[in-house]
């Protein structure tokens, strides 16, 4: 590894290692010469709320990180902690928004009752250290173009960890989007963004502006027991005939994997394609690619496999020891699907799912299949009930239906080779019997309408409303009044959980949600039951 004799990383050393190539600092929205951080802790100033755009709240600086600011909302807890740099435009001094016209608001999941807010607000400001004028400086200007290429390298900020900033390679470019795959690891921390992000800098940017630089992760070689996949059967929505698949490229040797964005998988309704993990060529460093389901054109020609491979990335860092297990799913949003979806809506959705827990990475992967379909009923005819956790809906002019998938196991798969030996191919043939049998299991086919009067055995087993999760106070509000269903994805985007839930009022609803005046009524009659309930 590039470290100089102090034990620092160098950047000059690590690029003749790997041979890669600095991307330009004109491609950065990042200041050439970076300001100077005038900010101290404790100091009070006006920011908008990450998880709701739209919401001037009042802001704490709780720490500090070279030109980056570690931001908490007040009254929010410090789970919702923020970075931003001292330069962004998102921060203005207190005043900036009643200047506009506009109010402070509490923050999403405010802590006490929302009248209480003024008062609140009152006593937050009475006394503080207001942040000056000096500290917010002008944003910088946007690059008039994506100037990025594949395996360019940078310095980016782990979204996982947001207090690190880390060096990355440029894997994949589409648009004004780049791909950013974090030198040394599996994939799990790999993020796409806009070219004008500000969580990406050039290279030594850390150095020049006082920020530690996390060194490149140093992965070992994976045993066989890490190279799997998960295994999840779709059967109905494809045809039942496995396609035989290509040997895979050697991975670029210019830095850690290069994603190739999803390919063309035709002839079958799903527009979902799934990511591959495979050795790179330098040490270090993985390569993750889509892989498709089949190389195939219109209907009529060789049938792709029936089951969707879903990669595994390592989710946390070397030395963790939590264990979850992510899903990531890539879609080809320009594939030739079939019949049974919209072409149009199919391209309207994200590029991937994920990485993120198995359950929601399916239940977002099928549902925005059933949303993509031209008759909804004909997709959700094809979905197998089951016990499991994922639950998918579909609404018709007289009824909404509603299903529980099966439930998901992980199915681990050999090592990938371009020229397999004959023992593991006969091995991989005597385990295809029971395999198919077990993903069939999993399957999606056979539709169960579900009405209003027979929801019960869908609700939530907590009794107290207050403990309930976001998917149970989804789930309950579907059955409550199958009307608010086409609404419930609000919740899940503002991650509203029972205790946020009984907070709500139609006022916040209307403001902050974005609902009209009629189903933010609704959903205080239906809050109203839970209170009186509790």
């Amino acid at each position: 590894m590039a470290f100089s004799p102090t034990g620092s990383f160098s950047w000059e050393e690590y690029l003749k290692e790997t041979g890669g190539v600095a991307a330009p600092k004109n491609a950065f929205k990042q200041p050439l010469t970076f300001p100077p951080n005038e900010f101290k802790n404790a100091m009070k100033l006006e920011a908008a709320d990450p998880r709701n755009l739209t919401s001037t709240c009042i802001a704490t600086v709780v720490g500090m990180l070279g030109p980056r600011l570690r931001l908490r909302l007040d009254g929010s807890d410090d789970k919702n902690d923020f970075w931003r740099l001292c330069d962004s435009g998102d921060l203005h001094p207190i005043g900036h928004c009643e200047k506009d016209g506009g109010l402070l608001q509490p923050p999403l999941g405010f802590r006490m009752n929302p009248s209480c807010w003024p008062q609140y607000l009152q006593k937050t400001l009475n006394g503080a250290e207001i942040a000056p004028d000096r500290c917010f400086k002008t944003e910088p200007v946007t690059p008039r173009d994506n100037f990025f290429e594949v395996g360019m390298k940078l310095e980016a900020v782990d979204r996982k960890n947001p207090h690190l900033i880390c060096p990355a390679t440029v894997g994949a470019v589409n648009k004004d989007q780049i791909h950013v795959t974090f030198d040394g690891w599996r994939g799990a921390f790999d993020y796409w963004c806009r070219y004008d992000s500000r969580d990406i800098f050039p290279m030594g940017w850390c150095a020049h502006s006082g920020h530690p630089l996390q060194p490149p992760g140093m992965k070992g070689q994976r045993t066989q027991s890490e190279c799997c996949a998960n295994r999840i059967s779709f059967s109905g929505l494809v045809p039942s005939k496995p396609e035989k698949t290509k040997p895979h490229k050697e991975a670029s040797s210019t830095g850690p994997g290069t994603p190739v964005h999803p390919p063309v998988a035709s002839g079958a309704p799903s527009a979902l394609a799934a990511p591959v993990v495979q050795p790179a060529s330098t040490g270090g460093s993985s390569s993750v690619s889509p892989r498709a389901a089949g190389d195939v054109g219109s209907a009529g020609s060789t049938p792709v496999t029936n089951a969707l491979t879903l990669s595994e990335p390592d989710s946390s860092a070397p030395n963790s020891t939590t264990g979850e297990r992510t899903l990531c799913i890539y879609v080809n949003t320009s594939c030739k699907c079939s019949s049974l979806l919209e072409l149009r809506k199919v391209a309207q959705l994200p590029v991937q799912f994920g990485p993120s827990s198995i359950n929601r990475v399916l239940r977002e992967g099928i549902q925005a299949l059933v949303d993509c379909a031209r008759q909804g009923k004909n997709v959700f005819d094809l979905l197998t009930g089951g016990s499991g956790k994922v639950i998918i809906t579909g609404t018709l002019a007289s009824s909404v239906m509603r299903k529980l998938t099966p439930s998901c196991q992980l199915h681990p798969l050999p090592p990938m080779s371009s020229k397999p030996s004959s023992r593991l191919r006969n091995r991989n043939q005597r385990d295809t019997a029971p395999s198919a049998k077990a993903l069939s299991d999993v399957g999606l086919a056979n539709r169960r309408t579900t009405r209003r009067s027979s929801t019960t055995e869908l609700r939530p087993k907590v009794a107290d409303p207050g403990h309930w999760g976001i998917e149970e106070v989804v789930r309950h509000i579907g059955e409550a009044d199958p009307a608010l269903l086409p609404h419930t994805d609000l919740f899940r985007k503002h991650e509203i959980d029972g205790k946020a839930l009984l907070l709500l009022s139609s006022d916040m609803m209307m403001k902050y949600m974005g609902l009209k005046l009629g189903p933010a009524l609704k959903l205080c009659h239906v809050i109203e039951k839970l209170k009186t309930r509790k």
